[in-house]
């Protein structure tokens, strides 16, 4: 069986691949990445429907059996900061100034980074 994990990285090469030849997705790649990049979060009990497993009676279960059971964790996986897009941070700035974007890309990067500043304060 493949896990997310294994299916991230194999769409991540695939990307790559992809991207070498011109028709590649930036920023799908920079996502699976930041996925990729993140410590997977260990459990720290384990569910079957009726009966709680710590981590130590867990680690005496074989692979079958733990196959059937749900893994519960102490807090959700933090979620990865989501970016704008260039059509999102037009729209913005059409609705907040009146005007679109500047075409040279002056308004782009002042936005960019507002977000990098955010994105700091928030994730430290």
């Amino acid at each position: 069986m493949t896990t997310l994990r294994e299916a991230a990285q194999q769409a991540l090469e695939a990307l790559i691949a992809r991207g070498q030849r011109g028709d590649g997705a930036p920023d799908t790649v920079a996502a699976l990445r930041a996925a990729l990049a993140q410590e997977e979060q260990e459990p720290v009990a384990w569910y079957d429907g009726r009966i709680f497993y710590g981590s130590q009676a867990a680690a005496s279960l074989n692979c079958a059996d733990m196959a059937a059971l749900m893994p519960l964790y102490t807090a959700p996986p933090r979620r990865e900061w989501q970016g704008l897009t260039e059509d999102e941070l037009g729209e913005l700035m059409h609705d907040s100034c009146g005007y679109p974007m500047c075409p040279n890309g002056d308004d782009l990067a002042f936005a960019r980074a507002i977000e990098t500043a955010l994105k700091e304060r928030n994730h430290g």
